[in-house]
């Protein structure tokens, strides 16, 4: 009987110890076949999928520069705030680490689609058209606006007024396509501009969240009242 009750915890120990190295295990595993699957569904062959695109294509690696820098800033945005809502602590930013996990897994799902160009090429591909989209990204970030619109405006407001009106104006751009403007350097450009700022929102909240999980956001973090009086 001792035996066995000794022997109960040690299961959910050894398996949380285990976690870690499965995760490993099956997200390497689901993107390998993920790839081979593409590849066989759209006939690309081992080295078109794996290699990077500028070697595959021999064309100069600056290709598409501005762009590439684009996803890296939506993919760190995205695992800051995820991260933070995962590692934050205390009840005054209970509500403010769940608008980081919904603003995280919004900004993951526009690097997908700017990195697999989503709504302009494969979902137009098994018809969903690209307004569509853009519609349910509309839709999710105005639910978000109003589930939290508190903690937003306490949180720089200033900041998220700038990635709101450059990320919208990219947008408008994009759907309206006006004539006489380079659209490149426009459209793109007032992307990049709401990218910064989404991102620095983000650095900001999310230090917030994790490190004043006594305070309300807008409110001073403890730790920096400890440094004053240094």
């Amino acid at each position: 009987m001792l035996a066995d009750d000794v022997a109960r915890p040690a299961r959910p120990r050894a398996l949380l110890r285990a976690a870690p190295y499965l995760a490993v295990l099956v997200l390497s595993a689901g993107l390998i076949g993920a790839t081979l699957a593409i590849g066989a569904r759209l006939d690309l062959t081992t080295s078109q999928l794996m290699r990077d695109p500028a070697t595959s294509f021999m064309a100069s690696p600056f290709i598409g520069f501005l762009s590439q820098i684009g996803i890296f800033i939506w993919s760190g945005t995205a695992s800051i705030a995820l991260f933070a809502a995962a590692a934050g602590v205390g009840a005054a930013t209970r509500r403010l680490r769940a608008m980081l996990a919904a603003t995280g897994l919004l900004t993951a799902a526009l690097a997908l689609d700017d990195l697999f160009l989503l709504h302009e090429a494969v979902l137009p591909m098994i018809g969903v058209p690209e307004l569509v989209t853009y519609g349910a990204y509309g839709v999710a970030a105005v639910v978000i606006a109003l589930t939290f619109w508190r903690e937003a405006l306490a949180c720089r407001p200033g900041l998220l007024l700038v990635a709101g009106l450059f990320l919208g104006g990219s947008v408008a751009l994009d759907l309206l396509d006006p004539s006489g403007i380079d659209p490149y350097l426009w459209e793109d450009g007032a992307k990049l501009v709401g990218l910064v700022a989404w991102f620095v929102l983000h650095v900001d909240v999310s230090r917030h969240a994790v490190r004043c999980g006594a305070e309300p956001c807008g409110s001073r973090c403890p730790t920096a009242r400890l440094a004053g009086r240094r």
